[in-house]
């Protein structure tokens, strides 16, 4: 113990320690007399001042949100000086995605990458790292194949055309009818693969998992009718009209004065 009296210091020993405050806390940095953190002195027979040099360190909460979609480290509650250079990593669980970093003070080195610094302001904070449901992949396709499609109002593209959507979000699919084939041939739209009863331009919820969106399209032909000699009559329907295979056609073939009808070819 150390002892006063008479004005008259004895040999003593002590033990020093540091002091934590709540959200911050207090790091001895040196003594003026050098040494360790806990060491003893001994007290001589004239006065003396021992000075504990301390530098002041910040609290770091770290969290995930939503907590059950992914993890952050480093753990939550450690202590750092202002100005310190955090390395800090967001991990998404299965069917999540990491979409950014938050804070309530300091900087990151990146907002949207998973694997960042971030510095330590000279207050506590809280960081953090932002999930969200992970992309999945939906196609958008025809039968027949490559006729155009689009989404979203955007400018129609042969198919197949894949996007990648957040599950739940609404997107707008759409194809055109009638759209031109080869030569003498047309489509014509008929339905939508999800739905018997979808518009040609209708929205859609992304599903959880991967989906094809097939537009089907009849095939169509066309007829050419004609009168020959051109003078001699005229026929119906008019030429130019397109035809599913099998579609029965009823033609008319109507002569001109002086000329009779006597047969048709094809």
């Amino acid at each position: 113990d150390l002892q006063l009296g008479g004005g008259i210091y004895a040999y003593a020993q002590h033990h020093l320690a540091a002091e934590r405050l709540r959200g911050n806390r207090t790091s001895l940095s040196s003594w003026s007399q050098g040494g360790a953190q806990s060491q003893q002195v001994t007290a001589g027979t004239a006065a003396i001042t021992y000075t504990a040099n301390f530098t002041t360190q910040y609290q770091l909460t770290t969290l995930a949100s939503p907590s059950a979609d992914g993890t952050v480290t480093p753990a939550s509650g450690g202590y750092y000086a202002s100005g310190a250079s955090i390395a800090v990593t967001a991990t998404a669980n299965a069917g999540f995605a990491f979409s950014n970093w938050t804070s309530t003070g300091g900087s990151f080195g990146s907002t949207t990458s998973a694997s960042t610094n971030f510095t330590m302001p000279s207050a506590a904070a809280t960081v953090t790292g932002n999930f969200v449901a992970a992309n999945v992949s939906i196609t958008i396709t025809t039968s027949p194949a490559n006729l155009l499609v689009s989404v979203d109002g955007g400018t129609s593209t042969p198919a197949p055309l894949v996007e990648s959507w957040v599950p739940g979000s609404t997107h707008t699919i759409a194809t055109s009818s009638p759209q031109p084939g080869g030569a003498g041939v047309q489509y014509v739209w008929s339905s939508w693969s999800d739905s018997p009863t979808s518009a040609i331009s209708h929205s859609i919820t992304v599903p959880s998992t991967a989906t094809t969106y097939t537009a089907s399209f009849a095939t169509q032909y066309q007829l050419t009718t004609a009168a020959n000699p051109a003078g001699g009559g005229t026929v119906s329907p008019t030429s130019g009209n397109y035809y599913n295979s099998g579609t029965v056609v009823p033609l008319t073939a109507t002569a001109n004065a002086g000329y009779n009808f006597v047969n048709w070819t094809g």
